[in-house]
């Protein structure tokens, strides 16, 4: 997982924008990010969002890290 943007929804509600090894909604697979960020920050609450392409395919790493080189 590699996180890519935070943006806030709300008082201490906020968005984080990530990609991931698999091309497909996989935030359920990081509780342990979650639990962490609770665990340091317990009234932040946060929706995770795996990037989508334009197309509508998820954007794994590799994909974003060849596109942030151009």
């Amino acid at each position: 997982m590699q996180i890519v943007r935070v943006d806030t929804e709300r008082t201490n509600r906020y968005r984080v924008f990530y990609v991931s090894e698999y091309p497909f909604a996989d935030g359920d697979c990081f509780p342990k990010f979650l639990e962490t960020v609770r665990f340091f920050f317990p009234d932040y609450r946060l929706n995770l969002r795996h990037i989508r392409d334009v197309d509508g395919h998820f954007v794994t790493i590799e994909e974003y890290q060849r596109r942030a080189r151009k």
